[in-house]
């Protein structure tokens, strides 16, 4: 089997190596297959000449892999950058949904590779509209990767699909009628799932909730009684997530439509921008509109200022009834903590027909015990076979497996999702389920073994200060893959 890594060459965010992340990450794989000397897979590696120049300065170990791109495509690639606030946001959601100029010119480039390279299977990291284009006139598939819905301090998760990301993945086409046959056990507890599936080596994501957390703001929160609370984590305002999987344009349009909605029932909104929201080209401007949106709902609002120190998540769960995202990862995470959630745009954790609305949440119409089974069932479902830890997806065993697996499901004739969800499950589920039981135990033990915890290591704020860990907060576009 040959199998190509397409870094994406396309400049975005006004830069050529946004996607040195991503390189970084599968170059991990390209180095246990140089050391191997004996892999069963013919690897190469492609992305425009910066990124390439970078990631063999700091990977020497992947020159061997590298297909270098022509001064041909590097042309290509230079006539469609574009200031990123003035045109390449829009340049860029073209080539994610594989319409216009762009897509054609980027498929005429994987088509020059592939001539090349005749690969079986291309892996690209997110969306892209040329990848989908080639693989459906080509003798190949593709395999999607994108991080996944848990983040620390639960497992750091990646995910493999053959339709895409985000709400093009398997999962957000089916429904939930769909998930209760494929998931024929039942899902278990909240907390069972917190214990089996956080990182309990590094961080304690159920005992962060007990930390007294300090924000202004928080004595509305203790003093509300009977007034519902409701926590609202905004996207990054360039990204897939809200360009592309949402009917919403920018933070301050969701601000202006979700909080709106619940502060008109009588919630209390507990608001937190994107930790990332000022790292980007026109991350001020929007987050800055986002701000101010906040404000017209006056004391309605909490608003988790990114210049003060970070609030974990799970704080944040503790403190509030309910959660409602566009389709955040911090959405799919409340799950661990039994939050009825509102998932307003496409997910990859949504199927149809699972997760209230906003004003079903508002008028509690809506069963809430039957939510939680059917949360559950999804919970196990991704926690057991669709989410795969980090260090394992880029593990080159672990890879080739899920990618073989991948590429069988794809190219059975007329095989639909949920046929492809249903054999995912069986194949990775059992074991899955039997080593979490195991790690579970293991932390468990571990933990109970502590000399210490968290809130008795000195003052709150020390320790509030050591364990603000946020799911979401993700280094640089240099150190991970961009979206």
């Amino acid at each position: 089997m040959q199998i190509l890594f397409y870094i994406e060459p396309h400049p975005i965010r006004n830069s050529f190596i946004s996607f040195f992340g991503a390189a970084a990450q599968f170059s991990r794989i390209l180095k246990q297959a140089a050391a191997s000397q004996s892999s069963p897979v013919t690897y190469r590696i492609y992305a425009n000449r910066k990124t390439i120049d970078e990631l063999v300065a700091a990977i020497p170990e992947v020159k061997p892999f590298v297909l270098a791109s022509t001064d041909a495509e590097e042309r290509i690639f230079s006539a469609h950058m574009r200031d990123w606030m003035n045109g390449g946001i829009e340049e860029w959601c073209k080539l994610l949904v594989g319409e216009g100029e762009i897509t054609t010119d980027y498929n005429a480039v994987i088509n020059r590779i592939y001539q090349r390279f005749k690969f079986d299977v291309i892996v690209h990291w997110g969306d892209n509209g040329a990848v989908k284009a080639f693989v459906d006139d080509f003798p190949c598939d593709r395999v999607a990767m994108e991080l996944g819905c848990t983040r620390k301090p639960y497992i750091n998760s990646i995910y493999f699909d053959p339709l895409g990301t985000n709400g093009s993945a398997l999962p957000a086409q089916i429904d939930l009628n769909d998930l209760q046959v494929i998931v024929t056990e039942p899902g278990w507890p909240a907390g069972a799932d917190l214990l089996a599936y956080s990182d309990t080596a590094e961080t304690m994501a159920y005992e962060t909730m007990f930390i007294r957390p300090s924000f202004p703001g928080i004595g509305r929160l203790h003093s509300r009684k009977s007034q519902p609370a409701v926590y609202i984590p905004l996207q990054l305002h360039d990204d897939a997530n809200l360009l592309i999987y949402s009917d919403f344009e920018s933070p301050a349009n969701v601000v202006d439509s979700i909080a709106t909605q619940f502060a008109d029932h009588g919630f209390l909104c507990v608001i937190k921008p994107h930790p990332s929201a000022l790292s980007r080209p026109g991350g001020k401007m929007a987050y800055e509109a986002a701000h101010k949106a906040a404000k017209k709902l006056r004391d309605r609002v909490i608003w988790l200022d990114l210049e003060s120190p970070p609030v974990p998540n799970s704080q944040l769960y503790a403190l509030t009834d309910a959660v409602a995202t566009v389709n955040s990862s911090v959405g799919f995470e409340a799950l661990y903590h039994d939050k009825v959630v509102a998932v307003v745009g496409k997910s990859v954790y949504k199927p149809s027909g699972l997760f209230p609305t906003i004003g079903e949440i508002c008028t509690s119409s809506f069963d809430e015990n039957d939510y939680h089974r059917k949360t559950s069932i999804l919970r196990r479902f991704f926690l057991t076979s669709y989410l795969v830890p980090e260090d394992q997806a880029f593990s080159q065993d672990s890879f080739l497996q899920r990618v073989t697996v991948i590429k069988a499901l794809a190219e059975q004739a007329g095989s639909e999702p949920k046929r492809q969800l249903q054999q995912l499950y069986n194949r990775f589920a059992p074991e899955v389920v039997e080593e979490r039981l195991d790690s579970a135990m293991t932390g468990i033990t571990s933990n109970a073994n502590a000399a210490s915890r968290p809130w008795l290591d000195g003052p709150v704020s020390d320790a509030n200060a050591a364990t603000s860990i946020d799911p979401e907060d993700r280094p640089s576009s240099r150190t991970q893959p961009a979206k």
